[in-house]
């Protein structure tokens, strides 16, 4: 994903490292990120389920790849995530700052031809509303284009990359309070029983979105 689809990779790392809501990730803007002191701030009126306010620490990996998508360099109020059009459906989600320079373009669609890019280039439209499900939408054709399925032969949602971002923490050696904060949960018994929920195989997943296997 991370090669042929950098944009779902953003996506959904956002949801692994941060252990957003995909509601959540719509409300994102440069004024949350503080890359001083590496913590995202979110106020609880843009939390959408619990209304509580979230404050998460940005772990080395995660702060890498914000900054490799110039998420650092976005003003205060743009946004973090914005559907992109090519041209009828052909939609990217990216930062509001991206530019369809012909090399961006180039990183965004690397399958397609030389030749047909400038005609990409030149349909390059930003959409600053994501519609419902347009986020399920895009993780589900990727994942389908992988093959992943779950053992029962399901295919894992877009929500899982939470699940496994939890896992992965406390696979890592943080502390179940820490993840708590992290997942802004209000008690541990609640972030224990997210965890005990695990709907894939984490290290499965997690290896095809980084291209370890």
């Amino acid at each position: 994903m991370r090669k042929f689809r950098p944009d779902l990779h953003l996506l959904t790392m956002l949801t692994y490292y941060g252990l957003f809501r995909k509601d959540d990730l719509k409300n994102l803007r440069g004024i949350h990120f503080n890359f001083g002191n590496n913590t995202l701030h979110l106020p609880g009126h843009l939390v959408k389920k619990t209304l509580n306010k979230k404050t998460i620490v940005m772990v080395p990996e995660f702060v890498a790849l914000l900054k490799e998508f110039g998420i650092d360099k976005l003003g205060p109020q743009e946004r973090v995530l914005c559907a992109w059009t090519f041209g009828g459906k052909v939609t990217r989600i990216l930062p509001e700052n991206w530019k369809p320079t012909l090399e961006n373009v180039r990183k965004m669609f690397p399958t397609v031809p030389a030749d047909k890019l400038e005609r990409l280039q030149s349909k390059a439209k930003v959409n600053y509303h994501i519609g419902r499900g347009t986020f399920s939408r895009l993780h589900k054709a990727e994942i389908d284009k992988i093959g992943l399925t779950r053992k029962n032969g399901t295919v894992p949602t877009f929500y899982c990359w939470k699940h496994t971002g939890a896992c992965s923490y406390i696979d890592s050696g943080y502390d179940l309070v820490w993840v708590k904060n992290q997942a802004g949960h209000s008690t541990l018994a609640a972030t224990n029983a997210y965890l005990e929920k695990m709907p894939v195989n984490r290290k499965d997943l997690y290896n095809i979105i980084t291209q370890k296997k």
